[in-house]
Order: C-alpha cells, then sequence, then structure tokens
C-alpha cells in the first residue's frame, strides 16, 4: 500500500476502509503553542487566529499527527 497523504488516512478511517497505518491524533494545542511561543503566552491563543494556524501546522508537521484541533 503506497503512503498516504494525512487527510488520506483520516477519510479512509472514517469510511471503515484500511489506511496505510493508524491515524494519530491527539496534540495538546497548549503544549504545541508553549512550543512555538512561550508557556506565559498560551491566553493570547484564542485572540490571534494566525499564530494558532501556524501552530497547529507546525504541530501536524513536527510532531507527525494527521489531526490538530484547537478549542478555545
Amino acid at each position: 500500500m503506497a503512503k498516504m497523504t494525512a487527510t488520506e488516512r483520516m477519510m479512509a478511517t472514517a469510511m471503515c476502509q484500511e489506511a496505510d497505518r493508524v491515524p494519530v491524533f491527539g496534540v495538546f494545542i497548549d503544549w504545541a503553542w508553549a512550543q512555538l511561543y512561550g508557556k506565559d503566552s498560551f491566553l493570547e491563543y484564542s485572540y490571534d487566529p494566525e499564530r494558532l494556524a501556524k501552530c497547529m501546522i507546525w504541530a501536524a508537521r513536527e510532531m507527525g499527527v494527521d489531526s490538530v484541533a484547537a478549542l478555545p
């Protein structure tokens, strides 16, 4: 089986189809935010959607997760 993208992997799993591996979900956004912007700035994340988006992309790339969710 060829390597799937994160989106393909999540969609296959949601449709009860075989994926190339088990999807990985679960980065605590406060941890990821602290890695980029410092732990003392976490309360700012809900006020800055651009930095929040950058944080989510970083978590997906650096941590290898297939899906990232941030809830205020």
